[in-house]
């Protein structure tokens, strides 16, 4: 006689009353994280049977762009079940996030990055920018790709290669004696 045993306190099951559980070890990567509003994050599971994510999806990754807590549900191939949970925070902190597209600067000075997303080249219009400049291309881990200082007079346009740039979230970095203003770059 075969006997099915469903323990209910770890929702696993088995066809044989002596049967060692071993529930899933599971976690969400990356754990408790801070993203920049309008962006998004890509959480992860692992590698289970099947997946429960708190937005109902059924996927062993989602991205997600909202704060919150997201929790999933995984089960392993015995049936066993667990839980993990993490948090995503939203910043708009410019020191983190910089910003997107164009953005004023005082004395009526404006810098323009585009395209961006950039794949092999990234532009730079800069406008009533006079003087020396100090220019960046720098990591989220503050490592730096890209280093040049130019005299600039007036409206001026420069040209970044990024061949040698692996993909990824950066900052370029413009500053002066006025101030330094970050813009974020995603390169392809």
């Amino acid at each position: 006689m075969k006997l099915r045993l469903i323990s209910s306190s770890f929702k696993c099951l088995s066809d044989e009353l002596n049967q060692t559980f071993t529930l899933p070890n599971v976690s969400i990567t990356p754990d408790d994280t801070t993203i920049c509003a309008g962006d998004f994050v890509e959480l992860k599971a692992g590698n289970w049977s099947s997946y429960e994510w708190s937005n109902s999806s059924t996927q062993p990754t989602i991205k997600v762009s909202t704060d919150g807590i997201y929790r999933v549900t995984v089960t392993n191939n015995n049936g066993c079940e667990n839980t993990a949970s993490t948090t995503v925070s939203l910043t708009t902190d410019p020191a983190l996030c910089g910003s997107i597209g164009v953005v004023e600067i005082t004395n009526n000075r404006m810098v323009s990055v585009y395209p961006n997303p950039a794949e092999r080249i990234v532009n730079l219009d800069l406008v009533n920018y006079k003087g020396t400049i100090h220019l960046q291309l720098v990591d989220l881990k503050g490592g730096v790709y890209i280093n040049k200082t130019l005299d600039i007079s007036g409206n001026q346009t420069l040209e970044l290669s990024l061949d040698d740039i692996a993909s990824g979230v950066y900052f370029i970095k413009v500053g002066d004696a006025i101030g330094i203003e970050n813009i974020k770059l995603v390169i392809q």
